[in-house]
């Protein structure tokens, strides 16, 4: 039981969200006293059974958005959305309530409406606890089948998604001659005429294959492969292999691991490539 307190447990600190669910938690409260009427209210006059549920409506939008905005605000440490737990969970409910029944105790008192006696309010504040606890141990659960759910969908799709890109490509040039290759395992593919040079890794040594290809044929046999993109009409760079750019007045150019030389980067194609950086 006491590992189960301590489980993590979703705290909200969505503010926007809070000042919502309060003011409508409030606003529902003073329509329900209005129009239903429970505590005797239909004794009194419209006019007095206005003011009252406006009252009421108040009081709880007051003191829920002191708990629910104020003290987190402050406390911040204290409300660490990555340290909230089962047990800080249902304390912190118990209070919600508690809070604003004492304000309806006090504004009860200060109307001259018995309702509750001192004793009866603190045995009801007690009771309270055991539906909060029954609350948030079926909300933990709930949420954590809901996740589990969640990620186990996502995870399954994530697979089926990298199950569909091949993890080698495969060049074919007219004369029949073939390089499969794993991808990340290409530096750069640089045009040379009607044949295009590519440089990739093997065996931690560079090796360089030149094919019968245009560079547009080669650029869109690699188009699933984001990190492999167009710098300059003549180069495919692989940017997982970029060690350093070099910008001088004419223009920008990058190292790249293996290679001796380095590759240009046209105007045009600088803000693709800061993008995927």
């Amino acid at each position: 039981m006491l590992e189960f307190l301590k489980k993590r447990y979703p705290f909200n600190n969505n503010y926007t969200q809070i000042a919502k669910i309060v003011f409508f938690v409030s606003l529902a409260l003073s329509i329900f006293l209005y129009f239903f009427q429970p505590f005797e209210l239909n004794m009194v006059s419209s006019k007095q059974k206005f003011i009252f549920s406006s009252l009421i409506g108040l009081i709880t939008f007051s003191v829920l958005t002191f708990n629910l905005w104020v003290i987190p605000s402050y406390f911040s440490k204290v409300f660490d959305a990555e340290k909230w737990t089962v047990w800080k969970e249902i304390i912190w409910n118990t209070w919600l309530i508690a809070s604003v029944g004492l304000a309806y105790y006090l504004f009860l008192k200060v109307m001259k409406i018995e309702f509750l006696t001192g004793i009866q309010f603190i045995k009801l504040i007690l009771l309270s606890v055991i539906p909060i606890s029954l609350f948030v141990v079926i909300n933990q659960n709930r949420l954590l089948k809901l996740n589990l759910t969640d990620a186990h969908m996502l995870n399954r799709k994530l697979m089926q998604k990298l199950n569909k890109i091949p993890r080698q490509v495969t060049f074919s040039s007219e004369y029949n001659e073939r390089l499969t290759v794993d991808p990340e395992k290409i530096i750069v593919i640089r045009s040379a005429g009607n044949y295009i040079e590519i440089y990739f890794v093997h065996d931690s040594k560079l090796l360089k294959k030149m094919m019968r290809m245009t560079l547009k044929k080669a650029e869109s046999l690699l188009s699933q492969f984001a990190f492999i993109v167009r710098t300059h009409r003549s180069f495919l760079v692989n940017i997982h292999h970029i060690t350093h750019a070099l910008g001088n007045s004419q223009g920008l150019k990058l190292s790249l691991q293996y290679l001796d030389f380095t590759v240009p980067v046209s105007r045009n194609f600088i803000t693709r490539l800061k993008e995927l950086m």
